[in-house]
């Protein structure tokens, strides 16, 4: 099956959200475990699992169209850990991020005649958009609690 060049553009660039995304949510997993932040270290270990699940996703619909996954740019640096509110505060810039690319794109790749992956993306949208939801709830809870608290609530 074959798919348009910017079809292929765009999973090139999907994977390589996701594979930033996948990358990030690994090192703050292993940051928080390390810290003893049990309970948020296992949510970004969620998500990192989410991302692993989409990033495999993407190249297999790439290679299916005959493209070559070697063309996505994957990420060399990640946000080194400083604090959990600039922890949660990254997260939810790159899900954003991540959101409004799927959310753009999704409907471009339909425009330009390719229903399944826009619709793929759109799916993408969604599940990063429910991301953002989770990490709002946390920052929330961590603007609420303070930082002592919300910390001694996540241990």
């Amino acid at each position: 099956m074959k798919a348009t060049p910017e079809t292929i553009d765009a999973l090139n660039a999907a994977i390589s959200i996701e594979a930033g995304l996948m990358a990030q949510y690994g090192l703050d997993r292993r940051e928080l475990k390390v810290k003893r932040i049990k309970k948020l270290a296992s949510k970004m270990g969620k998500m990192k699992q989410a991302t692993h699940c989409w990033f495999e996703r993407l190249v297999d619909q790439l290679i299916a169209f005959g493209g070559d996954p070697s063309g996505a740019v994957l990420p060399t640096k990640v946000a080194p850990f400083t604090d959990v509110g600039a922890l949660l505060e990254n997260a939810y810039a790159l899900e954003g991020a991540a959101f409004d690319f799927y959310n753009t794109t999704g409907p471009a790749l339909r425009a330009a005649g390719d229903s399944a992956t826009g619709h793929n993306f759109d799916h993408f949208a969604k599940w990063h958009r429910q991301h953002c939801e989770k990490l709002e709830a946390q920052l929330g809870l961590l603007k609420d609690l303070g930082k002592g608290e919300y910390l001694e609530a996540m241990l």
